[in-house]
Formats: structure tokens, sequence, C-alpha cells
């Protein structure tokens, strides 16, 4: 060795007594004198030590992802950005860290706080958008790191402030939270509204009474109103959807019934087409109005206000006639009708009391088939006589003055009158006379029922009878024996 060193404890300290140091390119030294002054030494460089210190001085090295922050000895702190390198002073430099620098893609966002230099400022916060890299300032640190929201055409983004505000932004939007004045951001997807469908919008009533088109402000402060589709909408800040309400369609045959939250009911006549008023509607019915022919009538019934001094309330009746399309009044019904008709069985020539419900009555000549069963002559012989009756209505208002079944009182009428035209003829008798049984005269009390409830009995037609099997049995081979003797 060109010189006598004794060497510390350190790796970086060498005491040289006499002799020489290279500090090479790129290197740095610093030389401790015995009095503790000190001089940087750049390399490449041959330097002469006499009872001096050489320390060799490490570099620190930041790429462009990277930046270099050095903390002096006097309190302060340096950033450098990279791509750099800085080599570490003794006197001046307490620590020297490399660290990475923060990289913020396009969706995101960093919340940087720095202590402000005003005295009693406190903490001061800032928002850097990205794409970016950042490197803090001397007093900045990432607070936390955050995401951009978006919303599409179909939706909309809602921020809430610290004040209580709300913000509103429809999409397609997109936005970072703001940590000093928002609490949070939301995205809600837009209310779509087909064709047939409105929306019910509240907003808080307005106290200058501009309460704009819609529907009435309710007692409550809130002002509501409709919105149709088809529509996208986006609410404001005040305004919240109560709820989807669907259009009512009438076409030219229907009608709508629409009943009131006061209890009136509101007839509109189709075509048309309503949604439900939730402050004033409790209910809308499509229904379909009455289609009447030329061969057929109704019976509606009416409200009337009284004219005495009580104003009781009546009631008044009339008859609508075809042709027509009927559509009640808000206080008028149909008159529904309950005969006898035919039984489950679909047997036509027996009845049940209330199997025939209808509304419209037929104005133009019916027939009805009917079988007297077990009528007796009087030689006691069991017969069933078939009978098809042929009849009119010419009064409708006599017919429901005088009876809630023409067809029963019928049935009743014509049974009446075979059982006393048998009654008083014997079984040869009968097979001689059954051509009485197709002249109204002998269905005297058939006629005059049908006469006193506003019915023509126009004719009877003896279709025929029916005896016992013995009894049928008898006559026959009588009359096989007559053919005989005749022959």
């Amino acid at each position: 060795a060109d010189c006598f060193a004794a060497r510390s404890k350190t790796r970086t300290h060498v005491m040289v007594l006499y002799g020489h140091k290279t500090v090479r390119a790129g290197d740095r030294a610093a030389v401790w004198s015995k009095n503790g002054a000190f001089k940087i030494i750049d390399g490449p460089k041959r330097v002469t030590l006499v009872c001096q210190k050489i320390e060799m001085l490490r570099q620190y090295t930041a790429d462009q992802t990277q930046y270099i922050q050095i903390r002096k000895c006097s309190g302060s702190v340096e950033v450098h950005p990279g791509p750099c390198a800085i080599f570490f002073t003794p006197v001046e430099d307490a620590s020297i860290e490399v660290k990475n620098a923060t990289m913020i893609d396009a969706s995101q966002a960093i919340i940087v706080s720095s202590r402000s230099t005003k005295p009693g400022a406190g903490i001061v916060q800032r928002i850097v958008h990205g794409p970016a890299r950042f490197i803090p300032a001397a007093e900045e640190w990432v607070d936390q790191t955050i995401k951009e929201t978006t919303a599409d055409q179909n939706s909309y983004i809602e921020v809430r402030k610290r004040s209580g505000k709300i913000e509103v932004f429809p999409g397609p939007v997109s936005l970072f939270i703001d940590p000093l004045t928002d609490t949070s951001v939301t995205v809600h997807k837009a209310h779509n509204i087909e064709a047939s469908e409105a929306l019910v919008v509240c907003t808080q009533h307005d106290p200058s009474g501009n309460s704009g088109a819609g529907f009435e402000a309710t007692d409550s402060g809130t002002h509501l109103r409709l919105v149709r589709g088809p529509a996208r909408f986006v609410p404001s800040a005040d305004e919240w959807v109560l709820e989807k309400l669907k259009e009512y369609t009438a076409d030219g045959n229907s009608y709508m019934e629409v009943r009131k939250r006061a209890g009136p009911i509101e007839i509109r006549h189709g075509p048309c087409s309503a949604f439900v008023d939730p402050v004033e509607d409790e209910s809308i019915t499509v229904r379909s109005a009455t289609m009447i022919d030329a061969s057929e009538a109704l019976v509606v019934y009416k409200h009337s206000q009284g004219k005495g001094p009580d104003l009781s309330t009546g009631v008044e009746r009339r008859v609508v006639r075809g042709p027509a399309r009927f559509i009640p009044a808000s206080d008028e019904w149909i008159h529904h009708f309950e005969w006898s008709g035919m039984p489950k069985d679909g047997s036509k020539t027996t009845y049940q009391p209330r199997a025939l419900a209808f509304s419209k009555l037929k104005v133009i000549p019916m027939t009805a088939y009917h079988n007297v069963n077990e009528v007796r002559t009087n030689d006691d012989t069991l017969l069933t006589v078939k009978l098809m009756l042929f009849f009119e209505l010419v009064d409708v208002e006599k017919m429901l003055d005088a009876t809630p079944d023409p067809i029963g009182d019928f049935i009743n009428a014509a049974s009446s009158d075979v059982i006393a035209f048998c009654a008083a003829i014997s079984y040869e008798t009968f097979l001689n006379e059954t051509y009485k049984l197709n002249d109204m005269s002998t269905f005297v009390q058939l006629a005059a029922r049908a006469h006193h409830i506003g019915y023509r009995m126009e004719k009877v037609v003896f279709r025929g009878f029916q005896a016992g099997a013995k009894l049928q049995a008898m006559h026959d081979d009588v009359r096989a024996q007559g053919d005989e003797s005749t022959g």
C-alpha cells in the first residue's frame, strides 16, 4: 500500500494518516479533517490525505416512475422527480428515500392533502384527475384514491352534499366525489316510460303558488304532476316517483267507469284513453257497451230526485230498443232477468226455475217446447201431452209490472188447460179429439195469462202424446186388428 491507514469500525469511513485515495468517475466522497471541516470530492480524482477521514457517499437513483425525497437536517423536505440521481450529503441531509410515484389512470383521481401555510387553516385538500403521474410536493401526501362514477344514457347520478342538498346529473355523464362537499355519489336507473304508461311525480310544493302543469297540489304541500310516455324520465333534486300508471283505453264499443274518491262515478264514452288521477280517482274500469240488435230491448233503471218535501230518491224505468249501442249513465243500471229455462241436462221440454239468465229482451215472436207430464183422463189413464207454444212480447212495461218469470207462467197456464181438457174426457175420446189441442179456444187460461203479462199467445201446436207402455201396446194391437178387418 502507498499509505498507512487506520480503519474505523464502519465500512465507509477510513482514517488515513498519510496516503492517497482515488475517487472513481461517477462517485463522490466526503473528506473530514481533524478540525471537523469537510469537503466534497467528485470523481474522477486522486486525493492526498493527511490524518483525514474519507467517506464514500451513497448515490440514490430514481427512474421516471419514482421520485427522491430528501429530509434535510434543518427539518425541510425536498422532492426531486425522476429520472434523477442524488448523492447523500452528510452535513445537510438527514435521510434520502426513493419512492414510487402515484400512477393515476383515466378512471381514477386522488385526494391530495397538505398543511396550509396560513395560521389556523389546518389541512387543505385538492383532487388530481387521471391519467397522470403524481409526485407530491414536500408538504403533500396522498390521502385516498377515488374511482370515477359513470352513468350511461339510461342512468343518472345523484350527488348528496354535506349541506343537505341533492344534485342530479342526467347521463351520459361521469364525475368524482368531492370529499370536501359531497357525502355520497350514487348511480340510479332512469325511468323508462312506455307509450301506454305514465309516472306520477311528486314535487315539494312551491310556496309562491306556481304549481305548473299536472295535478293539483295536495294538502300535505306536495305537488303532483303526470309524465306521459314514451319518455326517459330523470327526477330533479326535489322530485320523486310516487307510482307508475298504466293507460286505460276504451274503443268505440267500450266505455270507462271512473270512480272518484269523493263518491261520484264518471262515465266516459269510447274511443278514449285515460290514466288514474291519484288525487281524485279511486279506480278506472273499462266495460263493454251493450250492443242491442233490432229484435232486442233493454230495461234501464235510473235514480231520480224526489219532488216532495222530503226530497226522497226514487227510481225511473225506461226501455231502450235496438238497434243501438247502449252505455249507461253513472246513475243507471240494467235489469237482469232470471226466467225458467232448460236445466243443465240440456232437455228442451223441461224447465228449471232461474236457469235462464239474460239482460236483453227478445221482442220478436218466440217459441217454447213443453211436455205436460202425467195428465189423467176421466177413465184414469196417464198421458204425457207434448205442446209447442208460439208467443210474442207486445208490452214490456206491462210484463215488468205483472210477472218476474213469463216462461214459468206459460208452463203453468198451459199445464192447467191441458189437465182441464183431459180430465173431462176418456182416453178414447182424447184419441178422437186431439185436434182441439191445436185450437186456442182450448187454452183459455194460457191466453188470458199471456194477455195479462203483456204477451200475445199466437198459437199452440199439439206435437203428440205418450201413454204408458202397456196402454200403448194395447192401442197398437187394436189398431192392427182394425186394419185387418178392414182389409
